[in-house]
């Protein structure tokens, strides 16, 4: 599809929702057409309307965002949009779990056809949902009554006869839009499941499964083997809006081994592990040193002045909010006009001007290397926990710092979060919000990590670096069943 890119004069897309041939209501289109915008995203060659405001102006269009568009439609859409074509297609399902998917790129001027692709491919996806779930009570699980809920399937034969043991889990949609390859939180209570015998004690044989009890969801335990909450990112391929919809965590297999991949659960994710900065996802931008050494991403200081040109490493693929960077670090030292924690967000990918900072970007400081004082850049007073700071054409456009004047001592490993809504950004440490700002900046989709060129030798580390989808509220997910035991004997049909 981006062969059209010469075709659109701008080069500025929309990716409306696919339809099925026969009419049939599903949401399916929306699962394409969010995989197809992703992919878009990430070849570069077109520039995509963000799906937030494409859902937002389709409903004050009175459009459904789940279905055919008309001609008269689309022209009003690119008017609104200010794109010179869109991306629309249809569905037909075909047998084996296929789906035929038929793309095209639409001009929106005069509704002729631009470009035009077809393939067929799995659908690993699940659109069902719970019909008798109410939203009050996905809101409060403990009262879900028996009789309202779906009743669970007995397991199938094609469940694997090595697992013993089955959970039957429930995900809350909270947010009110349909959720498309959303990563959401698991905790499980693992160290009582270690302790009777029911789970291996490295929690290698946990595995999850999607509701049609087939298709195997792909994980990553962030931490806890062994403790009363494991917390582990499950990536679900769809969620319908206000919907419930059941999973399944499966454990009790002595021979299994681990499958926790943080790759195939999150839209970034580095661990840092082997000896080299992984080309794939970082371009290294400036000249102080940067390693990867011992499973962490190691920043050191290389002086001071602004001739030195930092290092900060750019992300290969663009993001596309709303979307949560969460990451551990720590910085080796402290003292005025320390070593800092820092993020580019909304970046064009280029440095420019003293000290080589992103000329365009949102940048999120950390001040976890400052020692108690002050240390400033104009008039605004850094010597807070953090800092959201916008640059424009490289200088400083606008600064908005923690109001706490106190700093974090050195030394000490501590867990962030940034979320970045699309309107506003905000600074999480260890859960608790710091500081947001709405931000109207948007010079690109990259995201850059990095730290502070001083003091010289002083080191800033990063480890288990993510990036998620965000909704607000997040999905709920709580336990519907208890573990139930699987008899023996079934046959090996699903790989998990």
């Amino acid at each position: 599809m981006s062969a059209a890119r010469d075709r659109v004069p701008n080069r500025k897309v929309a990716v409306l929702p696919f339809s099925y041939t026969d009419k049939r209501e599903s949401d399916d289109g929306v699962v394409v057409s969010e995989r197809l915008l992703t992919s878009l995203i990430r070849e570069r060659k077109l520039e995509v309307v963000e799906r937030n405001l494409l859902e937002k102006v389709m409903g004050e269009l009175k459009l459904q965002y789940s279905g055919a568009v008309d001609e008269r439609s689309i022209k009003s859409l690119g008017k609104i949009l200010g794109v010179d074509a869109v991306v629309t297609g249809t569905l037909m399902r075909r047998p084996g779990g296929l789906l035929e998917i038929n793309a095209r790129v639409i001009g929106v001027e005069n509704g002729m056809v631009l470009a035009a692709a077809a393939v067929v491919a799995p659908a690993d996806w699940e659109t069902e949902i719970i019909p008798a779930e109410t939203a009050q009570a996905a809101a409060e699980p403990e009262a879900v009554p028996q009789a309202a809920a779906q009743e669970e399937k007995a397991p199938a034969e094609d469940f694997p006869a090595a697992w013993k043991y089955r959970e039957n889990l429930r995900v809350a949609e909270r947010s009110g839009k349909s959720l498309v390859d959303h990563q959401v939180l698991v905790e499980l209570d693992t160290a009582a499941l270690i302790r009777a015998g029911r789970m291996r004690a490295d929690c290698a044989d946990l595995r999850f499964v999607n509701s049609n009890e087939k298709s195997r969801l792909n994980y990553w335990l962030e931490s806890g083997c062994g403790a009363s909450r494991t917390r582990v990112w499950v990536r679900l391929p769809f969620l319908a809006k206000k919907s419930v919809k059941n999973i399944y965590v499966y454990y009790g297999n002595t021979a299994a081994g681990p499958v926790s991949n943080g790759a195939a659960t999150f839209l970034l994710f580095d661990d840092f592990e082997g000896s080299w900065i992984d080309t794939s996802r970082w371009l290294v931008r400036g000249e102080c040193p940067v390693r990867q050494e011992g499973g962490l991403l190691r920043f050191t200081g290389c002086g001071y002045g602004s001739s030195i040109r930092k290092t900060t490493l750019t992300s290969a693929q663009g993001l596309q909010a709303p979307y949560v960077v969460e990451f551990s670090a720590m910085a080796s030292d402290g003292g005025n006009n320390g070593i800092t924690h820092e993020l580019a967000l909304r970046w064009d990918g280029v440095i420019a001007g003293p000290y080589a900072q992103p000329r365009s970007a949102v940048a999120v400081v950390l001040f976890d290397g400052y020692s108690p004082g002050s240390a400033c850049r104009g008039e605004d007073c850094l010597s807070g926990r953090a800092a959201i700071t916008w640059w424009q054409n490289g200088s400083v456009d606008h600064m908005e710092r923690v109001s706490e004047d106190n700093s974090l001592t050195p030394g000490v490993w501590r867990n962030y979060g940034v979320v970045e809504d699309g309107r506003e950004v905000a600074i999480y440490l260890g859960g608790k919000k710091l500081v947001s700002t709405p931000v109207a900046v948007s010079s690109g989709d990259k995201l850059g990590i990095g730290a502070r060129e001083y003091p010289h030798g002083a080191e800033s580390y990063y480890d288990n670096f993510r990036v998620r989808r965000h909704a607000s509220p997040e999905p709920s997910v709580y336990q519907y069943k208890k573990a139930v035991e699987l008899s023996a004997g079934r046959s090996e049909g699903l790989r998990i």
